[in-house]
């Protein structure tokens, strides 16, 4: 082989490998605290917590851990009681009794105070 094909035998390797990290790191899921509609966008120990603007368009929440208390919440977060309804996390404010609850944690700003 001359040097120009070795060269880009090497290029090919490098770029197959590079390739296959970076899909291999996906299998990671994403980042604790990320963007999402559903609970499917979040890791497996995390639900979507969504906070309903009410006008009927999708909005975007964040996910976040199931917790017990304040004490299993990072990064100054709280642990708040959602009903988990329709896919994701959303206020217990006006919803049905009977509906699921569960605890996750979620930014303090986005609710006023514990439910």
């Amino acid at each position: 082989m001359n040097r120009t094909s070795t060269a880009l035998f090497a290029l090919v390797g490098i770029s197959v490998f590079v390739s296959w990290f970076m899909t291999r790191r996906g299998d990671l899921g994403p980042a604790a605290g990320s963007q999402c509609l559903a609970h499917g966008d979040c890791r497996p120990n995390e639900r979507c917590v969504v906070v309903p603007k009410g006008d009927g368009f999708a909005t975007f929440g964040h996910c976040g851990e199931v917790c017990t208390d304040d004490a299993a919440c990072l990064n100054g977060w709280k642990c708040f009681s959602w009903v988990d309804d329709k896919g994701f996390l959303s206020p217990a404010r006006g919803q049905a009794a009977e509906l699921p609850r569960v605890r996750a944690c979620a930014h303090h700003a986005v609710l006023g105070k514990k439910e």
